[in-house]
């Protein structure tokens, strides 16, 4: 029993994944690309500024100040 129980869990894992897929092929096909590449650009610019301030704060400490 505990092994079917197993392989059902498994299939049903699989169909989950297979379905999961299947949205993202038809997500990444009705994409615009302009669209897109101008949200990835965007996407890539506030993570290097995010990075640059993370840096700039972690190098602050007190005897900076003085």
């Amino acid at each position: 029993m505990g092994r079917q129980n197993r392989l059902t869990l498994i299939s049903d894992a699989h169909t989950d994944v297979s379905l999961s897929n299947a949205q993202v092929e038809t997500d990444l096909n009705a994409a615009d690309s302009a669209t897109t590449t101008i949200n990835l650009q965007l996407y890539m610019t506030s993570m290097q500024i995010t990075n640059k301030s993370y840096s700039m704060i972690s190098q602050l400490n007190l005897f900076s100040m003085l």
